[in-house]
């Protein structure tokens, strides 16, 4: 999806990088026609440089930050750490990953530990609402044992 769709149409070099646009502190566009400041693409044009005009450019190579890091370099133990310090309410007993199961079973196991699976319990306290399926002629019997005023079903 194109955010200015008449001004990229009127771009003669629909492949430029932003550093072919950007000249010291200004913007410099390539229009294969003028636009009047009172258009349709005038005020495309003004809308867009007031959504730019407070960038900075860096001359240097492109990269990745991690803002979870010290270093703001990405580690799986850093972002480890911090879904231990951000989802773990003991703090002291970090997640432990073994690579003897499958990742599913540790994801398991670390959502039973921090009581995040989704039980009858855990939905009816987070007012989840539970369906059961209202069109069919038997219920099975967890179903009919739903008793909570979130649930709805056959009566």
């Amino acid at each position: 999806m194109v955010a200015y769709p008449k001004l990229y149409a009127l771009e003669v070099n629909k492949l430029c990088s932003i550093a072919d646009r950007r000249v010291g502190d200004n913007w410099v566009w390539n229009w294969s026609n003028n636009i009047g400041p009172e258009s349709r693409t005038g005020s495309q044009l003004q809308n867009m440089e007031s959504l730019i005009h407070h960038i900075h450019l860096v001359n240097s190579e492109d990269k990745w930050s991690w803002d979870l890091g010290p270093d703001g370099l990405f580690s799986v133990a850093g972002t480890r750490r911090a879904l231990d310090d951000h989802f773990l309410d003991d703090g002291d007993r970090p997640t432990r990953w073994s690579r003897l199961v499958p990742i599913k079973v540790n994801i398991l196991t670390w959502r039973a530990c921090v009581d995040r699976l989704p039980t009858r319990v855990n939905l009816v306290s987070k007012a989840t609402m539970l369906i059961v399926n209202a069109s069919s002629k038997e219920q099975s019997p967890e179903a009919s044992r739903l008793d909570t005023p979130w649930t709805m079903g056959n009566p």
